[in-house]
């Protein structure tokens, strides 16, 4: 059933987050078996991709904002981002994951994680500020060799930092976003990557970006299941589809 209806990951999540210590193992065992077969209608990337995921301190707020006594969600932004990260890395393994906040780690994957248990893992990294440059920094210092279809940062868009960095380009001469993306670019054209993209998904937007509306950048405001098919499409270049994405998402 779950493969016929494509259903994906994150109303799966939402009921494993929703399950109390009274929910019987065997519901929440089949929840983690429902969410590994969910993640096969996780679409293929054309290329591996380099994913920033944000796990500050903010990105610890409700995915849908607060909504008061009974209205406000269990799931947290990281979650919904770690989420993403570990569905994308399940189905296409040369991903590569750098969880970030004033500081970037190296994610440790077990192969024997759940889909569940991985995303987990992935959201327990960080909790200080926020510096989206510094997984395009890392990329940049760690993967100049290896050729990737682009990088995707999935943050709440609180991409402010105490140490200069900020909203794309940086401040008092510090490198951000988009100074350290030109650096990725051009190292990826030499590996053969003629047009890599950049995709900014902001779980819950406010009024500023991680980095303009330009070429080869796109901003996603908000999170769905559709964000995966959108960003496959984008990084194929398939704008029909892409656009078609657009269309049936609902607002």
């Amino acid at each position: 059933m779950i493969r016929r209806s494509r259903q994906l990951l994150c109303q799966i999540l939402v009921a494993y987050l929703n399950a109390s210590d009274e929910v019987p193992q065997k519901i929440k065992a089949s929840l983690h078996q429902a969410a590994e077969i969910a993640c096969g209608n996780v679409p293929d990337l054309p290329g591996p991709v380099v994913i920033g995921l944000d796990t500050s301190g903010s990105m610890g707020c409700p995915a849908t904002g607060n909504r008061g006594r009974g209205g406000t969600t269990k799931m947290r932004c990281v979650d919904v981002a770690a989420l993403f990260a570990a569905a994308i890395l399940r189905r296409n393994p040369g991903i590569v994951v750098i969880p970030f906040d004033t500081r970037s780690y190296q994610a440790k994957i077990d192969p024997s994680d759940s889909i569940l248990s991985l995303s987990a893992r992935l959201s327990k990294y960080g909790g200080d500020g926020t510096d989206c440059s510094l997984p395009v920094i890392e990329a940049n210092r760690r993967y100049t060799k290896r050729a990737f279809a682009g990088i995707v940062l999935v943050s709440d868009n609180q991409s402010w930092i105490n140490s200069g960095r900020a909203f794309g380009y940086g401040q008092g001469g510090s490198p951000g976003v988009m100074t350290e993306w030109e650096k990725f670019k051009k190292a990826q054209q030499k590996n053969g990557i003629a047009d890599p993209k950049l995709v900014c998904i902001d779980i819950v937007p406010y009024g500023n970006t991680r980095s303009p509306d330009r070429l080869g950048t796109l901003n996603v405001g908000g999170f769905s299941d559709a964000a995966f098919n959108m960003v496959n499409s984008y990084l194929s270049n398939d704008q029909i589809r892409f656009v078609r994405e657009m269309e049936s998402s609902e607002l």
